[in-house]
């Protein structure tokens, strides 16, 4: 997931300062000391390397079938881009997939991108605006943007974090900020 948006810094005259927000604690990639240049690698040398989450550009076939496309059709409200995704760790601070769209405040910042204190969040919509949020419950029809949405319990949702979109307004931000690389 991380090489769709690693090709921006091989293809586009940006520096890797642009995947990092000034909220966040992760470092700007310096490519092992410049000695192994954006042209000859495929990835951000580590997960601290980038601090926003993208939409998750490998659906399902049954996420086509439902009319999901990843082009300049998007709407206003379909989420592109955002802090990252908080994952599920640790435990009773970070979990993307407990809260729901009613959730007491307190509660819905367990889902928030920890960029900015779990605050909330910058997101990048389908029409290029960016809008500051204060839960993740802002894609179309009201979708968690960093959690598939899917006709499955709670369970087995909270634990499908790698799962590309499910139809046509799901919006799923990876990677989370659990993962390594």
């Amino acid at each position: 997931m991380t090489a769709a948006l690693f090709m921006l810094l091989r293809t586009q005259d940006i520096t890797a300062e642009v995947f990092i927000c000034p909220s966040s604690n992760s470092e700007k990639d310096t490519f092992e000391g410049g000695t192994n240049a954006p042209i000859n690698r495929c990835n951000f040398t580590a997960s601290k390397n980038l601090s926003y989450s993208y939409q998750n550009p490998y659906p399902s076939s049954t996420a086509i079938g439902s009319g999901w496309k990843f082009n300049n059709t998007l709407g206003a409200e379909y989420a592109i881009a955002a802090d990252i995704n908080p994952g599920t760790t640790p435990a009773g601070t970070d979990n993307f997939a407990q809260p729901n769209s009613t959730s007491s405040a307190k509660d819905m910042k367990l889902a928030n991108s920890n960029n900015h204190d779990k605050d909330g969040q910058n997101i990048l919509y389908g029409d290029g605006h960016v809008s500051w949020e204060s839960n993740p419950f802002v894609g179309t029809n009201r979708d968690n943007i960093y959690q598939a949405a899917t006709t499955t319990t709670t369970v087995q949702q909270s634990t499908a974090v790698n799962i590309g979109p499910f139809d046509a307004n799901d919006s799923v931000l990876l990677p989370t900020d659990d993962q390594t690389w």
